[in-house]
């Protein structure tokens, strides 16, 4: 934590050891790591990282960066209270195994992996990853995507290069191969990832991450804006005296099942870290500014 307040790690080392920290590992697909959308401008021509609206709003989940989805999602909790069930506005997580296969399907194992849960074929290819600004579309605004992205997002971008020709169907007539970028990435998928990268490392993500990190590690992470069904939190075995049982086996072993589904299958929200308001990283000098530009260029 010091680390990072201090700007000795940078914001995407930092949320890859909350991500470890709390559990998360890229050997599990159920806990696979996440890191938050940065930009919300995947639209223009070109972009320019030190204009403050070219990124998404960090203190808000990715379910509620829109108002309308907010209050589509509100009226639709407001109807689970009336049936007297567990309230909550997010029905699947930041990650999960069908989304990431999905993400990484133009890449083995992951290819493979995304056809044995599809039952030996590619999903429908309308279902498939095949656009960066119509993915932020639909997980800034469907009711029931909540997406959020994978680290690859920030460091690889041979993921989003169909190399080895697979067929994964038409869209509008089109074949589905390479992933379509924004147009400020000029067709070049490291320029997106570099892009990408910078946005994560700018003074706008520094002096907001923290917030987000309140929402996914901190005290926010059951706030009324920011609430998951509550089988994908990690306390679901030990929070609730009938689903502690549950976990037992003392009590009827389809909610057991149902829940041990929700966690595999639906997405898991990590373990809280922080019972405080995170810190906010320092500002950063003018000296601080060249020499750490100037280490991440070399780096990166």
């Amino acid at each position: 934590l010091n680390d990072w307040v201090n700007r000795k790690i940078s914001n995407f080392e930092y949320l890859l050891l909350l991500n470890i920290y709390s559990g998360r590992s890229f050997n599990s697909p159920s806990q696979y790591p996440f890191v938050p959308w940065i930009l919300c401008d995947y639209q223009s021509e070109t972009i320019n990282l030190t204009d403050e609206k070219v990124y998404r709003d960090l203190t808000k989940a990715i379910g509620v960066v829109q108002d309308e989805r907010l209050s589509q999602l509100i009226s639709k909790q407001n109807e689970l209270t009336r049936l007297n069930i567990e309230p909550f506005l997010f029905s699947s997580g930041p990650v999960c195994p069908l989304n990431l296969f999905l993400w990484l399907i133009r890449i083995e194992p992951f290819t493979s992996l995304h056809i044995k849960v599809q039952g030996g074929k590619f999903d429908h290819a309308a279902r498939i990853f095949y656009s960066i600004p119509d993915s932020f579309r639909v997980a800034s605004s469907h009711m029931n995507d909540f997406r959020e992205l994978i680290p690859e997002f920030y460091y690889f971008p041979e993921f989003l290069v169909n190399d080895d020709k697979f067929d994964l169907g038409k869209l509008n007539g089109q074949p589905i191969n390479d992933v379509e970028l924004p147009k400020w990435a000029n067709n070049s998928p490291f320029d997106f990832v570099y892009t990408l990268r910078k946005g994560m490392e700018s003074e706008y993500v520094s002096s907001h991450l923290n917030q987000w990190i309140d929402l996914i590690w901190g005290i926010k992470q059951k706030a009324e804006d920011n609430r998951y069904k509550y089988e994908m939190y990690s306390d679901v075995w030990s929070n609730n005296p009938t689903i502690e049982k549950a976990a037992y086996g003392t009590i009827e072993g389809d909610k057991k099942s149902s829940i041990e589904a929700t966690l595999d299958q639906v997405g898991q929200i990590p373990p809280q870290l922080f019972n405080e308001v995170h810190p906010v990283r320092n500002v950063k000098s003018y000296q601080k500014v060249s020499s750490l530009k100037k280490s991440f260029e070399i780096n990166f």
